[in-house]
């Protein structure tokens, strides 16, 4: 007697599986430690190439805020330099990240009402009169 897999799995035991499956799913996510400064040296040191580099820092998503002092001294440690301007870009991007998250957050408040998040800017036309010419000294 054949039994189908949906047979043996009905009862108590289904709705198990089906939440131990919701649990490890294809979106789970892998946390990728940040790479240090110091494992970059390392890691420049042992031999690995450029582009293996940048390709771990995107994978951990790490943000760089090191002084010009620090870049030097990286720099001087052997840091190529495609390496040193991603880690520099890194912290670019968060900032014009957070820029855009703090612009879409706020409220104004104009002659029409308000604009903002979670409506949209509405572009408006200002008239500003000219001032009218200063008299001239006799």
């Amino acid at each position: 007697m054949k039994r189908s897999l949906l047979a043996l799995l009905s009862g108590a035991s289904l709705p198990a599986l089906l939440v131990l499956a919701g649990c490890v799913g294809p979106f789970a996510r892998v946390e990728v430690p940040p790479v240090s400064p110091q494992e970059i040296i390392i890691m420049v040191k042992g031999g690995e190439t450029t582009a293996n580099i940048i390709a771990r820092i995107q994978a951990s998503k790490t943000v760089y805020n090191l002084t010009a002092s620090q870049f030097v001294q990286l720099s001087k440690e052997g840091i190529p330099d495609a390496v040193l301007d991603y880690m520099q870009r890194t912290h670019i991007s968060e900032i014009a990240r957070e820029a855009r998250r703090d612009a879409y957050n706020d409220l104004w408040f104009t002659t029409r009402g308000w604009y903002g998040h979670p409506w949209y800017a509405q572009p408006q036309i200002v008239y500003v009169p000219a001032r009218p010419p200063r008299p001239k000294d006799p």
